[in-house]
């Protein structure tokens, strides 16, 4: 049985590899789209290679050119070069105790400029402080995205 799924996967690898399409193209990746789509009953899915161009993807969407973004202070450096590689400016906001951005510091930042807020969940925990970030953002009319990865 153990095998059986190691055999696979090698033959799995060794087709990405020998057709050039890697891990983040051909028909897997594919596959593995339109599964995720259905499973969370979206139209459309989209895999990237890392959570970097995740972010450079949706900020890029969002259309974020010369507009500010409000980011943790405390987080991986990339969050805050997706903002600028979509031509936006982050605005860095203080985090509360546990590492997610601080709600009050956030809307003491938001101005006529802001266009979204960045949140970063460490760990991916599902933490309060990130539900009072969600009500002000809604309450306000300003995109919460989160860069919420998960690694069990």
């Amino acid at each position: 049985m153990l095998r059986d799924k190691i055999e696979l996967v090698l033959q799995r690898y060794r087709e990405i590899l020998e057709t050039g399409s890697f891990l983040t193209m051909g028909k897997y990746c594919e596959d593995f789209e339109q599964k995720f789509a259905g499973y969370t009953g979206s139209k459309y899915a989209v895999s990237t290679n890392s959570g970097t161009s995740a972010l450079e993807g949706i900020f890029t969407v969002l259309n974020l050119k010369d507009f500010d973004v409000i980011v943790p202070t405390n987080t991986f450096a990339a969050t805050a070069f997706a903002v600028v590689k979509a031509g936006g400016h982050p605005v860095f906001a203080d985090c509360v105790g546990d590492l997610t951005v601080d709600p009050k510091d956030v809307e003491r930042k938001v101005t006529d400029r802001t266009k979204m807020v960045a949140n970063v969940r460490i760990g991916g925990l599902d933490l309060p402080h990130t539900y009072d970030l969600l009500e002000m953002c809604e309450r306000r009319g300003i995109p919460l995205v989160e860069d919420a990865s998960w690694n069990p």
